[in-house]
């Protein structure tokens, strides 16, 4: 029971680097990642405007993928409000996180893995509403229950806490995927449990830390959780990082870096405007949902795209060129 518990809990300045907005919570659809050594262990510590985090000596120990879906009938009935459901396989070990987002209000509904199911029906876990810019900070109450194995059913309460703690740039170590240096926005998130099994208690805690790019990427997250429960000796603590391989639709490589593309205005209202730093013809312009599935898609050599028939909400922009595929996240207003 406890290492499924710990999988599952989880201005300016003068030259400085300005924050990006973090305008999704997931990475893209079919986006894999490096399964990082937890040695040396990552310092994270720092916080607020303009840090600098140096991991330049990542090496991989596996790989993982996500993916998304609409949730089920079954589990619409078990996670009531579901608008999503995230898979993420590491190995043989899967894991699913269930979330909501309602007018971009994200919650965490539930979560589940061998055997051991999290069900935040009491009391969602709340994120905050897209996007969240630095200097967000919101403690959301939690409840709700669990069962493992389908014989073991416990409650829990406590709080999750969200909060955009830092900007700065990020330099990782090529694993694959090329080296990545480059502006980051960071999202950590804090969750303090208490567990009750009949007369059993204990406790669980689990820090995230989520940096993502200015296209919206998720490039690294690292996990740290721990539970402790005296009457069955356990005190355990255990980390997870993973570092970004591919998403679904670009690469760290890609010709197209965010230096060289942009897209603006980002909110969006009317109208999709494109700029290259260099001569590229464009073959085709696609828009899809955070989910991976496929809006709008338009073959056409033109910079600008009219998106007022987009209901408002975030998107994935992809543009195919002679020079190659780039994507990038939008929010239409």
């Amino acid at each position: 029971m406890k290492s499924k518990l710990l999988f599952l809990l989880f201005t300016l300045p003068f030259l400085g680097i300005s924050q990006t907005p973090i305008s999704t919570y997931e990475s893209p659809n079919g986006s894999t990642y490096s399964i990082l050594s937890t040695s040396p262990i990552l310092d994270q510590s720092a916080t607020g405007a303009n840090v600098t985090w140096t991991f330049d000596m990542l090496s991989q120990t596996g790989v993982s993928s996500d993916s998304y879906a609409a949730p089920s009938a079954a589990e619409l009935i078990t996670f009531p409000g579901t608008t999503s459901v995230a898979t993420v396989t590491r190995g043989t070990d899967v894991t699913k996180i269930f979330t909501k987002n309602t007018a971009n209000t994200l919650s965490i509904t539930g979560a589940e893995a061998e055997g051991l199911l999290l069900n935040y029906s009491t009391d969602n876990a709340l994120i905050g509403t897209l996007p969240l810019n630095f200097g967000y900070a919101n403690t959301d109450n939690v409840a709700g229950t669990f069962v493992y194995n389908t014989t073991t059913n416990g409650t829990f309460s406590g709080t999750l806490t969200a909060s955009v703690d830092a900007y700065g740039t990020l330099v990782m170590n090529d694993l694959g995927a090329g080296a990545f240096n480059a502006p980051v926005t960071r999202l950590k998130v804090l969750q303090n449990l208490n567990l009750s099994v009949s007369i059993i208690t204990g406790n669980a805690t689990q820090t995230s830390y989520n940096y993502y790019d200015i296209n919206g990427n998720l490039v690294l997250r690292t996990t740290t959780a721990s539970i402790t429960v005296p009457l069955l000796s356990i005190s355990t603590t255990t980390s997870i990082y993973e570092r970004l391989l591919t998403g679904a639709l670009s690469t760290f490589e890609n010709e197209l870096s965010e230096n060289k593309f942009r897209i603006s205005p980002n909110p969006i209202i009317d109208d999709l405007n494109l700029t290259f730093d260099t001569a590229v013809s464009i073959k085709s312009i696609l828009i899809s949902d955070i989910s991976g599935r496929q809006i709008l898609k338009v073959d056409t050599s033109e910079k600008t795209l009219k998106v007022n028939q987009l209901n408002a909400g975030i998107y994935i922009v992809t543009i195919s060129t002679d020079k190659g595929v780039m994507s990038q996240k939008i929010i239409k207003q």
